[in-house]
């Protein structure tokens, strides 16, 4: 009951009527939302798909991903999570190679015949 009553009155997803809103109807009112604020290019779409991405990059995992996106199979969270970590190792990757350049220059003579 606790569960209901808070789902009830606390819904952000309600409509003016104070009723529940559907996933189409929610969808239907962001369109208007972002038209009317002359954002033609956003959408519920896109911001759940960036909100996921955000998630994955900030080390949610899938299942955490998949509990806010709702999405019924794990597949468009693993997208989300796979995306964030590569370019998660793709970002450790090249400081480790910042890395070993800035020592290796270290150990190597300069112009004059001295190392830096």
């Amino acid at each position: 009951m606790l569960g209901t009553l808070l789902t009830d009155k606390f819904t952000f997803l309600e409509t003016r009527g104070e009723r529940s809103r559907t996933a189409n109807g929610l969808g239907t009112a962001m369109r208007k939302w972002c038209d009317d604020a002359g954002l033609p290019k956003c959408s519920a779409h896109g911001l759940r798909k960036a909100c996921a991405t955000r998630l994955a990059e900030a080390g949610a995992t899938e299942r955490e991903i998949l509990a806010w996106t709702g999405h019924n199979s794990p597949t468009m969270a693993q997208i989300y999570a796979g995306k964030a970590r590569r370019g998660i190792l793709a970002d450790h990757g090249f400081e480790k190679l910042i890395k070993n350049e800035q020592g290796s220059n270290m150990d190597e003579p300069n112009a004059e015949g001295s190392t830096n």
